[in-house]
């Protein structure tokens, strides 16, 4: 069922990226719980979706973690889970349609807990993203 592919709650590691964006002024224009259609490329507010997939056919969607919708840069922190096969294949899928609709898909693996190294690779790629 669709639902099952919503996120649900907030890892810690996002938590934790979230807040070392701030720190690092690197937050202004990123977007939470906003979803992505995989065959349009068009961003709703988590919330209308429900109303969507009710009203037509239903539609494939990814939710990722953080985006900057202006900058077409959706970002995804995947932790152990996103090494088993059929999740992989899931979010290879999602990248490939995400990149044809012309999004910058940036996939970071972790260990959990995130490392403070980590933390600063992840941060320090995305400052290089958003000022491209």
């Amino acid at each position: 069922m669709w639902k099952e592919h919503m996120k649900v709650g907030v890892s810690s590691a996002e938590v934790l990226v979230r807040s070392e964006l701030q720190r690092r002024n690197l937050h202004h224009g990123l977007m939470t719980g906003q979803v992505i259609m995989l065959d349009t490329g068009e961003i709703i507010p988590r919330e209308n979706l429900l109303k969507q997939q009710n009203s037509e056919k239903r539609r494939e969607f990814t939710v990722p973690d953080l985006l900057w919708a202006t900058k077409k840069l959706p970002v995804y922190l995947d932790g152990p889970v996103h090494k088993r096969r059929g999740v992989r294949n899931r979010d290879n899928r999602i990248t490939t349609k995400l990149t044809e609709h012309g999004f910058n898909v940036t996939r970071f693996c972790y260990a959990p807990p995130l490392s403070k190294k980590r933390l600063k690779e992840i941060t320090d790629k995305i400052g290089v993203l958003l000022n491209e």
